[in-house]
């Protein structure tokens, strides 16, 4: 990890090399170089890494930079205000360092075609706990490689390698159609979950994806009113009439949509209008800092206003703590998921964790005041 280049070390961006460091921090503002530059350079090079801005701009600028970085081809793994809080950098460094390797591992599209065919590549399951009922509603569905005879790995490659390769739809579908088998299980069992998904936006090019889903839920009986589909929100700028027309029919049809990592793009109170969403999905980063950052809150807050106004659901990824929990559960959040409720869970190990655990959240949850008391 590294400091981005200052007046002593590199006064100019050509002198240091990015591709050594996994993990840069970069102020906007420094006394000797423009760090926007220095973003723009990292695209330049094609750098892997991840990266954390740092500044004490407006909001707009920062988003305006975010988004020149992406469109760079800059990871973003957050954004920190000055003054700098190390606990809040530490846990964006711990959550990068627990995250599988982002270096490019060549895949083969043989490979992908192998993993595929034998179903190597398996859903897990991320609980999401309903804050206004009480119980467990739903799950996230992640993908992850099972190679014969190993424990459960990284999809990360594959999914790389599947989206550069064209063969995304395919895995998604896969992924879709083994969640159904095992919905059907469980609800042999008594257990009737909703399931979430997150959708590439190139499935969202195939005027015929509403038909393709709805045939990959087959027979098994998982009603398409128990799927929502996650998009995120940054690639909201890039659709067309053509994937509005998708979305509009995926609705139709009975699926719920999310607008996931809400906070962090652009997106207007037009596009919300206009695209039939039904949830937002507030990014972790606004979730993990909300008790202790006045600008976090405040989106939060803003957002679970505007989710009341447009009758949408409201989901806080990334709550960690009892504190956390607490704060979106009186503030009105519509549900909850993160490591504080449960990790990523095999499909085994689903039925015994909830038998274990669901009765921790089934009690009866306290009204719940408006968020602006929350909010001074």
């Amino acid at each position: 990890m590294a400091k981005s280049p200052s007046r002593r070390t590199a006064p100019k961006v050509s002198r240091w090399w990015p591709e050594a460091f996994d993990l840069i921090l970069c102020d906007l503002n420094m006394p000797n170089i423009d760090g926007v530059l220095v973003l723009r350079e990292l695209g330049s090079r094609n750098y892997s890494g991840a990266l954390i801005t740092v500044s004490s701009e407006k909001p707009a600028v920062i988003e305006s930079v975010h988004t020149m970085a992406r469109l760079a081809g800059v990871r973003k793994l957050g954004a920190l205000r000055k003054p700098l809080k190390a606990n809040t950098l530490q846990k964006m460094i711990l959550s990068e360092m627990s995250q599988p390797s982002k270096q490019v591992i060549e895949v083969s599209r043989d490979e992908v075609r192998a993993a595929l065919d034998a179903k190597t590549i398996v859903p897990v399951y991320q609980p999401k706990l309903d804050l206004t009922k009480g119980g467990i509603h739903s799950v996230e569905v992640l993908a992850r490689h099972a190679p014969p005879g190993a424990d459960l790995q990284s999809a990360y490659a594959y999914l790389l390698a599947s989206e550069s390769l064209g063969m995304m739809p395919e895995l998604t579908l896969s992924l879709i159609e083994q969640v159904a088998v095992q919905s059907r299980t469980w609800r042999a069992e008594g257990v009737d979950l909703g399931f979430a998904f997150n959708i590439s936006p190139s499935l969202l090019m195939d005027k015929n994806l509403p038909e393709r889903i709805v045939s990959a839920l087959g027979e098994t009986g998982l009603s398409p009113h128990m799927v929502t589909l996650e998009i995120t929100e940054n690639q909201l700028i890039e659709y067309s009439p053509d994937v509005l027309e998708v979305l509009s029919r995926l609705r139709i049809k009975g699926f719920h949509l999310s607008v996931d990592d809400f906070g962090t793009g652009t997106t207007s109170f037009e596009q919300l209008r206009l695209y039939p969403f039904s949830e937002l999905k507030l990014d972790l980063t606004f979730v993990q800092d909300v008790l202790t950052d006045s600008f976090a809150r405040l989106t939060v807050v803003t957002s679970l206003k505007l989710a009341r106004l447009l009758n949408m659901s409201v989901v806080a990824e990334g709550v960690e703590t009892e504190e956390q929990l607490d704060f979106f559960r009186k503030a009105g959040a519509t549900f909850a998921q993160g490591y504080l409720i449960a990790r990523p869970l095999a499909g085994n190990d689903v039925m015994p964790w909830l038998r274990e655990n669901n009765g921790r959240w089934t009690s009866p949850l306290p009204d719940q005041p408006d968020a602006d008391a929350k909010s001074a």
